[in-house]
């Protein structure tokens, strides 16, 4: 078994405390290890290191993996020339376990964003998982995670029949819902939350990223071929592989997994894993309020923060940039970026 964690992204969602130099899975966000280094170690008692891969998209990110993770081998350190979503990162890295003769190996892909509270659990499925591809290695297996609320920000999956013992058809899945479609996932009692974490053999998954998205082809062909990986990334689109594979798929099976899982994807993801209680203001760095409740503070400046009359604020100081935001608009973090991605003076910010 091969563990390939995609650790490349920036971020956006988090911003401004995330950035494309230093991005979330590489900060002590709870005050010790990194994400990416809690998925590492969630991760060793399955496999030994020299079978962890690590995708990254830019030298800053290498750096910092090295010295996060020495005793991950500098060759299983793969580089994308830029970052151009998630297909293309795993596209990378199934082609370089082929070119390393892994082509049979059973590959798991995991983020390095994501937060597991009963990591036994996971690696147990994930061994279940490896036994179901031996006999029916031509699915490609996704975790599922029965919802707990109406989440917009996660992918869902529609649970068909039973094809083994804790393995089941996908009747659909689903890209990031409306609030309202949400809502019927929720209680529908069939979907599941797609948590991103995936299972399939080295070959099958190549066969279908060229099958459903045949322009990211130029990737493999790169790195078989040895020519220009980076002219490869430039021509290919950014797309996730939830909308370039899963959504087309038929052979899609989904693991039901009763994960303690959150996906630290956005700051209100980030709120409620902090929450002990509900209203609690969670306050990192200095912060004074009055009636103020529900609120995540996080001060990184040297000024103080002070609040009055506050319920459900985002307020993210980074010396540099400030944000304010209301909690339940925090999805609309990605529209911020595109509009400093648009502007010169502002865009060194991200």
């Amino acid at each position: 078994m091969k563990i390939v964690i995609l650790a490349g992204g920036s971020g956006t969602r988090l911003w401004p405390l995330s950035r494309e130099q230093r991005p979330k899975q590489l900060i002590p966000l709870f005050g010790g290890k990194s994400l990416l280094q809690e998925t590492v170690d969630r991760i060793r008692p399955l496999v030994p290191v020299s079978d962890i891969y690590l995708v990254v998209s830019n030298d800053f990110q290498v750096s910092e993996v090295r010295a996060q993770l020495p005793d991950i081998s500098e060759k299983n350190i793969l580089q994308e020339p830029m970052a151009k979503n998630t297909t293309a990162a795993i596209c990378y890295g199934t082609a370089e376990l082929v070119r390393r003769g892994y082509g049979d190996e059973t590959m798991v892909v995991l983020s390095a964003d994501h937060v597991i509270q009963n990591p036994e659990i996971l690696l147990d499925a994930l061994r279940r998982g490896e036994q179901f591809l031996e006999g029916q290695n031509n699915h490609l297996i996704t975790i599922g995670v029965t919802p707990t609320y109406a989440e917009t920000g996660y992918g869902y999956i529609k649970r068909g029949e039973e094809i083994a013992p804790g393995v089941y058809a996908t009747d659909a899945f689903h890209e990031k819902p409306t609030k309202e479609i949400a809502e019927q996932y929720w209680q529908s009692g069939r979907h599941l939350w797609n948590t991103g974490i995936f299972m399939w053999k080295v070959k099958n998954i190549l066969e279908r990223l060229h099958l459903h998205s045949p322009t990211h082809k130029i990737i493999t062909e790169a790195i078989l071929n040895n020519t220009d990986l980076a002219a490869a990334y430039d021509s290919v689109p950014n797309i996730a592989i939830d909308y370039a594979i899963c959504e087309k798929e038929k052979r899609l099976a989904v693991m039901p997994v009763n994960l303690e899982w959150r996906d630290i994807g956005n700051w209100l993801a980030l709120k409620e894993h902090l929450q002990e209680g509900p209203g609690e203001n969670i306050v990192m760095g200095q912060h004074v309020g009055i009636n103020t409740k529900n609120c995540l503070i996080i001060n990184k400046g040297d000024r103080l923060i002070a609040t009055v009359g506050l319920e459900g604020f985002v307020i993210v100081d980074t010396g540099d940039a400030l944000l304010i935001c209301q909690e339940d608009r925090a999805q609309e973090l990605r529209q911020l970026i595109d509009n400093l991605k648009d502007n010169d003076e502002l865009n060194a910010l991200l």
